[in-house]
């Protein structure tokens, strides 16, 4: 809600600011008296307020844009579909991952499809925009129960070291630290553990 006002008082300021724009052009060259003169003065007048409207626009536009980035990738979104059925683009999750170009620039959603899963999946920095989304109809839940006794060193089963990564409906299931929030900034919505 209160996202809204903001934009509708930039809004309101922008079509002050283009209305002041606009006054101040009419007001730096007077009407003139000859009707000779009177359209190349209409004429010139409508050139500069079309202007100012297109700048007051772009300048709206990419104030509101909170990272034109993102914005860009979600314009070319593509889906990859991973199976273990071989229904799918891919049989794992990581064949998937790799498909996608270092330097990635469009939104790329990796669907998977209900099963079992045994991958370390790593998403490297280079390529960003990748949705990770499971198949919330068949989700096979196959975390070992904890025996009480740790072998070596204990292990998280969920580490973020990404940039604005986000998580929404997620449950993460471990023993202990179950997640490690590691580096950047990120997002979670409606998730337990």
């Amino acid at each position: 809600m209160a996202l809204i006002k903001v934009i509708m008082l930039l809004f309101l300021a922008g079509i002050i600011m283009a209305l002041e724009v606009i006054t101040t052009s009419a007001k730096q060259s007077s009407i003139p008296s000859e009707q000779s003169k009177l359209d190349d003065w209409i004429d010139h007048n409508m050139r500069a307020y079309e202007k100012d409207k297109t700048d007051l626009s772009e300048t709206i536009n990419n104030k509101l844009t909170l990272d034109k980035a993102l914005t860009a990738a979600e314009h070319a979104v593509r889906v990859v579909k991973v199976s273990q059925d071989g229904k799918g683009d891919f049989n794992t999750i990581t064949d998937a991952v790799n498909s996608i170009p270092s330097g990635n620039t469009g939104r790329v959603v990796v669907w998977i499809s209900g099963g079992v899963y045994c991958e370390h999946i790593m998403i490297d920095r280079t390529k960003p925009f990748v949705t990770l989304y499971g198949d919330e109809d068949n989700v096979p839940n196959s975390s070992p129960l904890p025996k009480g006794k740790l072998n070596g060193e204990q292990a998280v089963a969920m580490r973020i070291s990404g940039d604005k990564a986000a998580f929404h409906n997620c449950k993460f299931v471990g023993f202990q630290d179950t997640l490690c929030d590691d580096k950047g900034r990120h997002f979670f919505s409606d998730c337990y553990g």
